[in-house]
């Protein structure tokens, strides 16, 4: 990633119709920059299976297989995830015993006005920063345990997950 914080971009199509960029494209994201954004793919859902099945597989999650995610009025959800609200930097599943390695998320539709910018923390680059600048609050990071818990209410159903671990592992 450069700088200036430009993603590394692949065409949706020829992601899978070229085995050689789909093998830049996973390499990109395995061992340089952790992100990449896929452009135009078609607008109608299931265009992540497809993209998914083609790497590996497919790991169900207590939003279900492929949930999708609509912005509703703040007062009608029970998650920031789903509201009309900014979200703050956050990771997703930290609240499951087993994490998804990869989150792919397809844009059918952005919104028109104001907002809707994604926003991405190099949380790689962060904890080597703080290694490097306090090695002693790395290593409490590192190995004290946090309880993470989401109660909720999904498209799936009423949730309750939780799981402890060190923020870093």
């Amino acid at each position: 990633m450069s700088e200036e914080g430009n993603l590394p971009t692949f065409q949706f199509k020829k992601l899978l119709n070229d085995e050689q960029e789909l093998y830049k494209w996973l390499v990109t994201m395995i061992t340089q920059t952790g992100i990449a954004r896929v452009e135009n793919a078609p607008k109608e859902k299931g265009q992540l299976q497809i993209l998914g099945e083609r790497v590996g597989y497919l790991m169900e999650t207590t939003y279900g297989l492929l949930p999708e995610v609509r912005a509703f009025s703040e007062h009608s959800t029970h998650e920031i995830g789903y509201s009309d609200s900014n979200l703050p930097m956050h990771s997703d599943y930290s609240f499951n015993q087993v994490v998804p390695a990869v989150a792919m998320i397809h844009c059918i539709e952005q919104t028109d006005g104001e907002g809707g910018a994604n926003l991405w923390v190099d949380a790689f680059h962060a904890a080597n920063l703080l290694y490097e600048e306090d090695p002693e609050l790395f290593q409490i990071l590192v190995n004290t345990p946090v309880i993470f818990r989401n109660v909720t209410k999904t498209q799936v159903g009423h949730m309750y997950n939780e799981s402890r671990h060190p923020l870093i592992r």
